[in-house]
């Protein structure tokens, strides 16, 4: 079963604190999520998806963190989901 992101939480639980504002403004990852709408994954992929198992990761992020492999050059998907909690921009 696909999953989806839920993104109802904008803000953190901390009052007050909002990651947005703690990344530049000139960061590429801001340029590159203005540019592309990464919601077509999910018609591209639905059809590969069954509705009664495990729900996978949400497709959309998962290309996210692919292109992040290419654009940051990590260089294994376990370095990258080791990095990842501690890299606020790639949150």
């Amino acid at each position: 079963m696909m999953g989806l992101q839920d993104l109802r939480w904008g803000k953190s639980y901390y009052t007050g604190f909002h990651l947005d504002g703690r990344v530049r403004a000139n960061r590429p990852s801001r340029k590159i999520k203005e540019r592309i709408d990464f919601e077509f994954v999910l018609q591209e992929v639905a059809d590969k998806y069954g509705f009664n198992r495990n729900v996978s990761f949400p497709p959309p992020v998962l290309l996210k963190l692919m292109l992040l492999v290419v654009l940051q050059s990590v260089h294994s998907g376990r370095d990258l989901m080791d990095s990842a909690p501690e890299r606020l921009d790639w949150l």
